[in-house]
């Protein structure tokens, strides 16, 4: 689920685990990056992508799925809130498209989508 949409469906489903991530995790994440590391940053080998981990409501565990920029920037590709120990075939296909998209002359930064092709 793209991130904004992924977030705002949290705030309804398991609004604790919503500010837990407004409050706590948002702010460690921009301060340290990266660097934070475990528990709530964590790399993704053998893939470049890396999520921003944090637990919820009845064991779930809620992952931003993200890549680092050259500049250090950590750009945001997707949210799901897991069940399962692994980073699964159908998260890294859209990680990867998302990615795409987003370095492709066709992306649109201010919509935040591709524009529809006619």
């Amino acid at each position: 689920m793209p991130v904004q949409d992924f977030l705002d469906a949290l705030e309804e489903d398991d609004p604790d685990a919503a500010a837990a991530f407004y409050d706590l995790i948002a702010p460690l994440v921009e301060e340290h990056g990266a660097a934070l590391g475990m528990p709530h940053f964590k790399q993704l080998p053998p893939t470049d992508f890396s999520e921003i981990r944090w637990d919820g409501k009845d064991r779930g565990h809620h992952r931003i799925y993200c890549t680092l920029e050259k500049n250090g920037r950590i750009l945001l590709l997707h949210g799901v809130t897991k069940r399962w120990p692994k980073f699964e075939f159908a998260d890294k296909k859209i990680c990867a498209q998302r990615y795409r998209d987003y370095c492709s002359t066709d992306y649109d930064p201010q919509q935040r989508k591709r524009p529809n092709r006619a």
